[in-house]
C-alpha cells in the first residue's frame, strides 16, 4: 500500500479518511 500512502502525503488533504487513519 506504499503506492497509495505516498500520494497522499502529498494530497493527504484529499484523501484524509482512509489514509488518515
Amino acid at each position: 500500500m506504499n503506492r497509495l500512502f505516498a500520494p497522499a502525503r502529498i494530497n493527504h488533504h484529499q484523501h484524509s479518511i482512509p489514509f488518515k487513519r
